[in-house]
């Protein structure tokens, strides 16, 4: 039987801390919380829960402060949260029998986004709470040398080929606006991306896909559009020199042929559209859901009539695609 630890990097979660470890305690051999300068009550919450408390000392680096946190545990597996998730205990037996049938060193979750922070997992996990579509996150690594976290902020798996799905499903609350404005989380992370930028702007291209995102979340609309162009061309740079097949984590690196058409820039919006199409599997590991969220938000655009034909010609096949796939995944079930 092989065994999962729940590590966790906190500060001051007094708020949120209990909820998450009362979510997951039950279906994990061991809870390691590694506090990074709390100066509230989170690390009694974490010991009055039976979690074991590790101090860290913070170098604006979350990924050093991860690792810190799998390296406290002899588990076969670590699992990743935050304090403002939660998982949804009525997976508890399918998450064990899923580890227990696993060998891959990274595994995605389903995560899904909370309206509001007073959401129950319930409540967040029926259509009228969720906040979008749900996403999967490489969240559970296997316990072995190397197979670390990278990344000042937004950190993410150092390696995700051959990563597997793990079909549970947790929430994040922490996505209310008026919360995640609060704790002035997007400022905390842009600086930290900003600040790795200035020190190196040759990054991977997930970095520039979350440079994108926090840039957007402060009203930077054409920085938000410099970061994802820029990432773009990276990823279609490592397209070519993995000749497609490698698929790596592109982030919200995908959303930039629609951004192009939402903006009037057609030719180059559908220009980008048929290079996400033709290297789709290169631009994520679940490619029919990649291309559904595409194309979901392509559908909100009215283009000129001179592009009219094509561009439905070309959603119409992604929507034949995505109805195969499924049709076929069923059939293998």
């Amino acid at each position: 039987m092989k065994t999962l630890a729940l590590c966790m990097i906190v500060k001051n979660e007094e708020e949120m801390l209990g909820g998450c470890l009362e979510s997951v305690k039950d279906w994990v051999d061991e809870m390691i919380v590694v506090d990074t300068g709390s100066t509230d009550n989170t690390k009694q919450i974490a010991l009055d829960h039976g979690a074991k408390v590790f101090d860290f000392e913070w170098i604006n680096d979350f990924a050093a402060a991860r690792n810190f946190s799998k390296a406290q545990t002899q588990c076969d597996y670590v699992l990743a949260l935050d304090a403002d998730e939660r998982f949804n205990g009525v997976d508890g037996p399918l998450l064990r029998e899923q580890i227990n049938a696993q060998d891959s060193k990274v595994c995605f979750i389903r995560l899904s986004e909370a309206d509001s922070i007073t959401d129950t997992v319930e409540e967040a996990l029926t259509r009228s709470e969720q906040k979008g579509d749900f996403t999967f996150l490489p969240r559970i690594l296997k316990n072995v040398e190397g197979n670390d976290w990278v990344g000042r902020v937004h950190e993410g798996p150092l390696d995700t080929l051959g990563a597997k799905f793990i079909e549970v499903s947790f929430v994040h609350l922490g996505a209310d606006l008026s919360y995640r404005a609060s704790k002035e989380k997007s400022l905390r992370n842009l600086l930290l991306l900003e600040e790795v930028y200035r020190e190196n702007p040759n990054q991977f291209p997930l970095f520039y896909s979350y440079l994108a995102l926090e840039r957007h979340a402060v009203g930077d609309n054409q920085g938000f559009l410099e970061a994802l162009e820029m990432g773009w061309n990276k990823h279609l740079e490592h397209i070519e020199q993995t000749e497609g097949k490698v698929a790596i984590n592109s982030g919200y690196l995908n959303t930039y042929p629609s951004v192009l058409l939402a903006r009037g820039q057609f030719a180059e919006g559908m220009q980008a559209l048929n290079v996400l199409i033709q290297n789709l599997y290169s631009f994520a590991t679940n490619a029919p859901n990649t291309l559904f969220q595409v194309v979901q938000s392509c559908l909100q655009i009215n283009p000129p009539i001179e592009f009219r034909e094509s561009f439905y010609e070309v959603v119409k096949d992604c929507a034949v695609f995505i109805t195969e796939f499924h049709i076929a995944l069923f059939n293998r079930d």
